[in-house]
């Protein structure tokens, strides 16, 4: 779990400067959620908001906590719920690679699919939430688990917590063609 600084603030009544990504290590599912500060509760609401809509809580979590004090709630949070938290250096990205590169990579796809979309950048968090769920949805790899089978994240997480997960799919900028019949005279 790590913040992020979003390329734009969004449009007017959102506002949001952050997104915090959570990435589970198992499934490779990744949760993106955008907001407007880094706030001292917002960490762990927008965690509370993961567990709750996964259905998953996770056994470990990696987070820098030294010098993010937005994180301390987080901590009480972990302890309470039988959580083992594993503190990071401070700004040591290479202990945060899988979130780090998971943000980098988001970024990258959301601004392809705002130029490709031809959308101005206040779209920024639809581009970030959308290209999440497509990468849940869509991107494949060989499962070590499961007989080395091509699947998702979505699918993994489904199959490692018995089904409660739930697949949301939310459609950015989809581009369709009609053809019209023409009159003949």
């Amino acid at each position: 779990m790590d913040w992020a600084d979003a390329c734009s603030l969004g449009r007017l009544l959102s506002l949001n400067r952050y997104f915090l990504r959570i990435l589970d290590k198992g499934t490779d599912h990744c949760a993106t959620y955008p907001s407007k500060t880094r706030g001292r509760g917002t960490p762990v609401e927008l965690f509370k908001q993961y567990v709750l809509t996964t259905g998953h809580k996770p056994r470990y979590l990696r987070v820098d906590h030294d010098n993010a004090k937005e994180f301390t709630p987080v901590v009480d949070y972990c302890k309470y719920n039988d959580i083992i938290l594993q503190p990071v250096v401070a700004y040591n990205h290479r202990m945060q690679a899988l979130v780090q590169g998971a943000i980098g990579c988001s970024k990258q796809h959301s601004r392809v699919a705002l130029v490709c979309a031809n959308k101005p950048t206040r779209f920024w968090p639809d581009a970030t939430l959308d290209f999440t769920c497509k990468r849940n949805a869509l991107w494949a790899k060989r499962d070590e688990h499961h007989d080395g089978q091509l699947s998702t994240a979505n699918t993994r997480m489904q199959l490692a917590f018995a089904g409660s997960y739930q697949i949301v799919a939310i459609l950015f900028e989809c581009r369709v063609t009609g053809y019209l019949p023409q009159e003949h005279p």
